[in-house]
């Protein structure tokens, strides 16, 4: 009934235009061209805005959050899929389950499109500011291998670790931020607030200052004379910053300037192969090809001269070398990484020695870390207190020049 209905309507149609066509003048009116560019002008805004209303927007999740809220998303998948309860159906579940508003939509949708008859790596792949290739890759192999709650299972360790990695290293940066910014406050305070008023005071004195108190004052003059320019320069230096950031030499540029710097360039390369490591033998145990393990296994570095020496093994692999011999090639790899990776190759327990990698590499960089904060930590307070010292010393001094003079 309904394509009779179709039927008629198009019909309907098509006589309307061929009486449409048939009464139609031979001639036609034209705009005058800047009517015309206008009204064309017009449509265009209207398009575009159109458009960009219908655009949908990102959906994002906090940074400090979103491994959290994914270790928990696929442990509690993983339950409801072992208690029975269909992919769908379980879904549906933890779309209620869930707190955070941009996730619980981010759910229902992909519950839509499984109901829809999609499938569920297809779904995920949707999302990827939320699922990352890592995610999505292991569900794929997941469902050719109909291991889905394995995989899961394998999926929810892994992020479970990286969360309580970068949580441990944030909060081991906590207190020393803390105090930096503490002492970058009172240095502040220092030149543009108490300087310039013991300055006044001291011109009542009407004699020469001592050194250290005119350099100090003559600092917090400079500083204040030119706030203006600082501003600027600052400003003009953080958007050139970001800019360089953009292009692909500053990245390498600056990425390559980490992983030289003192103790800190030595804890980025162990925590980023560490990361790599873990990545990859995760991938490997889930089914997935060495090729595509390597290349999702890059993407996780977030380092350019790692992620390019990766590529270059990845191309080795492609053409049938192994793994240690690309890595033995590029300096950047430590030989303790190369060995260890030729003894898993040679063994045929890869994935096993990756994983021990990962966990030689996350104490070596955690007993680093916490070295460096309980180094870093004295040594502020003792650069605040210097400062406090110097600063106490440069304002007393004309007291004391003002009251041998007077005796």
């Amino acid at each position: 009934m309904k394509a009779n209905i179709k039927n008629t309507n198009i019909n309907f149609s098509s006589r309307e235009k061929i009486k449409k066509s048939q009464n139609k003048p031979k001639f036609t009116l034209k705009l005058r061209p800047d009517k015309q560019k206008k009204e064309n002008k017009e449509k265009s805004n209207k398009s575009f805005l159109q458009s960009f209303l219908s655009r949908e927007k990102k959906i994002l999740l906090p940074k400090k959050k979103k491994l959290e809220i994914l270790y928990t998303f696929a442990n509690q998948l993983l339950i409801l899929l072992e208690s029975g309860v269909p992919l769908s159906p379980s879904l549906a579940i933890l779309s209620e389950q869930t707190e955070n508003i941009n996730f619980k939509s981010v759910v229902d949708r992909i519950t839509q499109d499984i109901n829809a008859g999609e499938s569920f790596t297809h779904a995920l792949s949707k999302y990827p500011d939320i699922f990352p290739n890592l995610f999505v890759a292991m569900i794929r192999a997941a469902e050719k291998g109909g291991q889905l709650a394995n995989v899961l299972k394998q999926l929810a360790a892994y992020l479970e670790e990286q969360d309580k990695f970068s949580k441990k290293l944030r909060s081991a940066m906590a207190y020393p931020k803390f105090v930096l910014s503490f002492f970058l406050v009172v240095l502040l305070t220092i030149i543009f607030g108490l300087v310039p008023k013991f300055e006044a005071i001291f011109k009542s004195f009407n004699t020469d200052l001592p050194k250290p108190t005119q350099i100090l004052i003559n600092i917090s003059n400079f500083a204040t004379n030119y706030i203006i320019w600082e501003a600027v320069t600052i400003f003009l230096f953080v958007v050139f910053l970001k800019r360089f950031k953009k292009t692909d030499y500053g990245r390498f540029f600056l990425d390559s300037l980490k992983l030289k710097l003192p103790v800190v360039g030595d804890i980025l390369l162990k925590s980023t192969l560490s990361k790599f490591c873990r990545t990859l033998s995760i991938l490997i145990q889930s089914g997935i090809s060495i090729v595509e393990s390597l290349t999702i296994a890059a993407t996780t570095a977030q380092n350019v001269p790692i992620i390019e020496a990766l590529k270059t093994v990845k191309q080795g692999v492609i053409e049938g070398e192994p793994i240690h011999k690309k890595l033995s090639q590029n300096p950047i790899f430590p030989s303790l990484v190369v060995k260890m990776i030729a003894t898993g190759e040679e063994s045929g327990a890869l994935d096993k020695m990756l994983v021990n990698i990962s966990v030689n590499y996350d104490t070596n960089v955690d007993t680093k870390i916490s070295t460096l904060s309980s180094i870093i930590e004295p040594a502020m307070m003792v650069a605040l207190g210097a400062v406090a010292v110097v600063t106490v010393i440069c304002f007393y001094l004309p007291i004391f020049k003002t009251g041998s003079v007077i005796q």
